[in-house]
């Protein structure tokens, strides 16, 4: 016959393996479901890839068209009108040259950007998704009919301006002794390097994940912002008939001059690069 004490220590050692096999079960539904989550993340992660090379392939020249065509139609050319002065600390003269008299001397140098031509030269290079923007909703039980998954993210465009010039002047005011002096110089100049970077939202549906580029297509599709860089200014000032390539005019430029430009320039062309896009929807990448 059983004492108390053994009944005790049966019932505790019981509960001791009922424990133990409830925290294994436990352990093992949590790895099972981290495993199903990570293969549902891996299965993510290759449509990302195929989806993010299915739409740098089939829409990169669409987008191209598009920039082109709604850039050449509004902002080919554009008058922006922009100048910046810069003062000069004053002087003092003397004149004659043995120095008898002394005067003031104060001086001036206002650049200016008239109409700039070229922005129809744009050329997208990359469309390229943002890596975890991405949502994708896959239905495995119709994997086969559609449509088997839905998707949206963030791709980021960047593109070149490949002629891109602007009516540039400069001009040179000074008093000297009381007497004014004005000069003024204008020309052609060219921008190096410009470039233009931007980000669009896409979204859409994928018939058949086996048959992904015949049966994708996209439904709804935005740009966001623009970013629109000019660059540098290669300056080629005319002076009596005469191209003077080596003038110092680009390093001359308050950087607000032409950030004012791209500032005013931005909102317009989103939006009529969307209300263009918008005609094109939807879009099938086949």
């Amino acid at each position: 016959m059983k004492t108390f004490s053994q009944v005790a220590l049966l019932l505790s050692f019981l509960a001791a393996a009922a424990s133990t096999t409830q925290a294994a079960h436990l352990r093992s539904t949590a790895v099972q479901e981290q495993n199903q989550e990570q293969e549902t993340r891996n299965m993510q992660l290759i449509n990302a890839e195929l989806l993010n090379a299915l739409i740098s392939t089939y829409l990169a020249p669409e987008i191209d068209v598009l920039l082109q065509t709604v850039l050449g139609n509004n902002f080919d050319p554009i008058y922006l009108g922009e100048e910046t002065t810069i003062q000069t600390e004053e002087l003092e003269l003397a004149l004659p040259p043995n120095g008898i008299v002394t005067c003031r001397s104060s001086a001036s140098i206002t650049y200016g950007v008239g109409y700039i031509t070229g922005l129809s030269s744009i050329q997208v290079n990359a469309l390229e998704m943002v890596p975890g923007s991405e949502t994708i909703n896959v239905g495995m039980e119709n994997i086969l009919a559609g449509p088997s998954a839905t998707w949206n993210g963030t791709w980021l465009v960047n593109a070149t301006l490949e002629d891109l010039t602007a009516e540039t002047s400069v001009t040179f005011r000074a008093q000297a002794c009381g007497i004014p002096l004005e000069q003024k110089v204008t020309g052609i100049t060219t921008f190096q390097s410009p470039s233009l970077q931007a980000s669009m939202t896409l979204g859409g549906d994928t018939g058949n994940l086996i048959l992904m580029t015949s049966t994708t297509e996209i439904t709804t599709a935005q740009f966001e912002s623009f970013n629109l860089e000019f660059g540098s200014i290669d300056a080629g000032i005319e002076l009596g008939g005469t191209v003077i390539p080596t003038f110092a005019l680009g390093d001359s430029f308050d950087a607000f001059l032409l950030n004012s430009v791209v500032n005013r320039l931005e909102p317009r062309i989103v939006d009529l690069v969307n209300q263009a896009l918008s005609g094109l929807l939807p879009i099938s990448l086949q």
